[in-house]
């Protein structure tokens, strides 16, 4: 199971490929879309009932990504994307969940 947190947008109502879905379809996993307007509460039961390995976010929503995956055993591996290293404030989150995974014991 791979869970993707991330807004969408209107890029994705268009009849157009999301290479997240393709790459998850030919590894043959499912996929599991949450809302970025969520909160940790309301996302707990879906990671406790999924038990997504891979929890994939844009990097605008690190925060919620981070407390909903330290707080699912399940969850192995974060994959940020949409990630702009030139943006402080992209690149700070990143640094700030890195520490917390490592403090986390993962």
């Amino acid at each position: 199971m791979v869970a993707r947190l991330g807004s969408v947008s209107a890029q994705f109502h268009r009849p157009r490929v999301n290479p997240r879905c393709v790459v998850c379809n030919y590894l043959g996993l499912v996929s599991v879309p949450l809302h970025h307007n969520s909160t940790v509460s309301r996302l707990a039961p879906i990671f406790a009932e999924t038990t997504p390995r891979v929890l994939a976010v844009s990097a605008a929503y690190l925060d919620l990504a981070m407390e909903s995956a330290l707080g699912s055993p399940s969850v192995r591996r974060v994959t940020v994307f949409d990630y702009d290293p030139d943006v402080d404030a992209q690149r700070e989150a990143l640094k700030q969940a890195r520490g917390r995974l490592g403090t986390g014991g993962r």
